[in-house]
């Protein structure tokens, strides 16, 4: 259930349960891309716990979740500021055996960073240490980093973060190259 439907995103979020639910009155399941398709309208209303419940809602088994599915649920969860629920799409993926590539490791970043922003105190600098905790471990993965993960980063440690080493971060970003490389000689 929606906690705001004031805004034309969460009524068309409350429009997309209800034809499911028309749906599964007549005895038609839906398709992992119509779940995918109330996902992404709770992205757009920034209703990350609402694309969460609609996940546990109406993706069932046999139904699996695929890389659009993680993708829907990190989306609401960037727009939403919710990086504490990105943990339950990270558990998701692992469970369900789905490869986390460089765009899902981009949102996972994304997300903590536009929580950062939202935060205050204690809860800022955990969730801008768990952001550079994502950042270094998707780097040791081989991550190719996107430049706006990057920009938003450095722009949350340098903004928020008087403990952080911004330098040695950059140095990391400079050394994976690519976007990575370019974003981090543009954003400091």
């Amino acid at each position: 259930r929606l906690t705001d439907q004031s805004t034309p995103q969460a009524a068309r979020a409350a429009e997309a349960h209800e034809v499911l639910q028309l749906a599964a009155r007549a005895g038609v399941c839906p398709t992992i891309g119509a779940v995918n398709g109330l996902i992404a309208v709770h992205a757009e209303a920034a209703d990350a716990a609402g694309a969460l419940a609609a996940y546990e809602r109406w993706c069932c088994a046999p139904m699996r979740p695929n890389r659009g599915t993680l993708d829907a649920l990190l989306r609401a969860c960037v727009r939403g500021r919710a990086a504490e629920l990105s943990g339950r799409v990270c558990r998701l993926a692992a469970e369900h055996n789905l490869p986390f590539g460089d765009r899902l490791h981009a949102q996972l970043v994304l997300a903590h960073t536009a929580t950062v922003d939202a935060a205050a105190g204690s809860r800022r600098r955990a969730v801008m240490k768990a952001a550079i905790r994502h950042f270094e471990a998707g780097s040791e993965r081989g991550v190719r980093w996107s430049g706006a993960a990057c920009r938003e980063l450095l722009r949350v440690c340098a903004e928020h973060g008087r403990e952080v080493d911004v330098t040695r971060l950059f140095e990391r970003m400079q050394a994976g190259g690519g976007d990575a490389g370019l974003a981090a000689g543009t954003a400091l």
